[in-house]
């Protein structure tokens, strides 16, 4: 698994409970002994799950993009549903904005720079452009796993609940 304090260990974590509820640890020390290791982030998982250090990792949708097609390594969307992970780019308001900050979310907005994104770095655009037909390997669900806002505000508490558990 991946340390709750990297982004997708986070997401994780917050999916186990978005689905378990209260009961959320528990899925966790149920889950425990089958843990071959912890990663501090996605890279260093997707290093032990490539090279057979761990037999399986937490990681995105997409995460079939880096492998070969004929790869029998997989990723899969649980019966519970999937997670959304967004990243965001926005301007704070304030009574003077910098023409360059504008610029910026402009740029990240056109057809190039999300064409790059969804080839160099696998990550579905945020526009509407046409995805290569590589993307056809991409898992998809219509069932998608919520977070409360009650839950959202116990995030730092959680992820000290884990990691203590994680170190045991």
């Amino acid at each position: 698994v991946l340390d709750p304090n990297s982004f997708t260990g986070q997401e994780f974590m917050m999916w186990t409970v978005a689905v378990y509820g209260d009961g959320w640890l528990n899925f966790w020390k149920e889950l425990k002994p089958a843990i071959k290791t912890v990663a501090p982030g996605w890279s260093e998982g997707w290093v032990k799950f490539t090279t057979n250090e761990a037999p399986l990792m937490v990681g995105y949708a997409t995460s079939d993009l880096y492998f070969d097609e004929k790869s029998s390594d997989k990723s899969f969307i649980p019966s519970e549903g999937g997670y959304i992970y967004i990243e965001g780019a926005s301007i704070v308001a304030k009574k003077e904005i910098k023409d360059g900050a504008k610029l910026f979310i402009d740029y990240i907005l056109e057809e190039k720079f999300q064409r790059l994104m969804a080839e160099k770095n696998y990550m579905l655009p945020v526009t509407d452009i046409k995805l290569g037909d590589e993307y056809n390997r991409v898992p998809t669900s219509t069932k998608l796993v919520k977070v409360k806002t009650k839950d959202l505000e116990k995030i730092e508490e959680y992820k000290k609940e884990l990691i203590k558990l994680l170190k045991k």
